[in-house]
C-alpha cells in the first residue's frame, strides 16, 4: 500500500484496524521513502493516531520521520509512547536513545545539566535495548559515544570495542574508539 492508497482508505470506510495493519507492513517504506513524501507519509501515520491512539507502528513511523528531520523533542515523545505499549521493545529504546544523543549533541541542549541528563538517560536507554537485541553493533555504538561524552572513557572504549567485534569495519566506531583511546592514554 502506497501514501495515496493508505490516504484514500483512512479517508474511506476501511476498518481502522485494517489501516493500521497496512501501514504495519509497509512502515519502513512509509519513513524511509523520498522527502518529498514525508509529509504525506505523516499524515497517513497521524491519521491511524488520531483513530487508534498509541498504535504502535504509526507511533514508531513518526518517530523515525522525527529522527529523519532532526526534531529531537518530538522523536524523544514518539518513542516514549512506544515504549508505553511496548516496555522492553528494544528497537524503541535504541530510537529513543538516538535522539537523546542527537539533542544532547547541539540539537538543542545547551544547559549542560540537560545535555548529562540526556545523555544519562540515552545510556538507560541502550541498557533497555541491549537486553532484546544484544547482537545490535549500534547500540554498543551509541553507548559508547554517550559514556565518552559524560567522560566514562574505560566504560565507554569496552562498549565500542564490543561493537566492532560485532561490525569490524564500521568507520564511526573507528573513529571514536580511536578518541577514546587518545583520551585514555593522555
Amino acid at each position: 500500500m502506497d501514501v495515496n492508497q493508505a490516504l484514500k482508505a483512512i479517508r474511506g470506510k476501511s476498518a481502522v484496524g485494517r489501516i493500521a495493519q497496512a501501514l504495519v507492513q509497509n512502515t519502513s517504506s512509509f519513513v524511509h521513502g523520498m522527502a518529498s513524501d514525508l509529509p504525506a507519509q505523516e499524515q497517513a501515520l497521524t491519521s491511524v493516531l488520531e483513530k487508534v491512539p498509541l498504535e504502535y507502528n504509526a507511533t514508531f513511523g513518526l518517530g523515525a520521520a522525527s529522527i529523519r528531520r532532526h526534531e529531537w523533542l518530538d522523536a524523544i515523545n514518539h518513542f516514549t509512547n512506544c515504549l508505553i505499549t511496548r516496555p522492553s521493545d528494544a528497537a524503541s529504546a535504541l530510537n529513543r536513545a538516538v535522539a537523546r544523543l542527537g539533542y544532547a549533541s547541539g540539537g538543542g541542549a545547551k544547559r549542560e545539566d540537560v545535555i548529562r541528563e540526556m545523555l544519562h538517560e540515552a545510556i538507560q536507554d541502550l541498557d533497555l535495548a541491549q537486553n532484546g537485541a544484544s547482537h545490535d553493533a549500534s547500540i554498543y555504538y551509541n553507548r559508547g559515544v554517550a559514556k565518552h561524552k559524560l567522560g566514562m572513557h574505560d566504560s565507554a572504549e569496552a562498549d565500542l570495542t564490543m561493537a566492532l567485534k560485532l561490525s569490524p569495519d564500521d568507520p564511526h566506531t573507528l573513529l571514536v574508539r580511536m578518541q577514546v583511546h587518545v583520551t585514555l592514554r593522555a
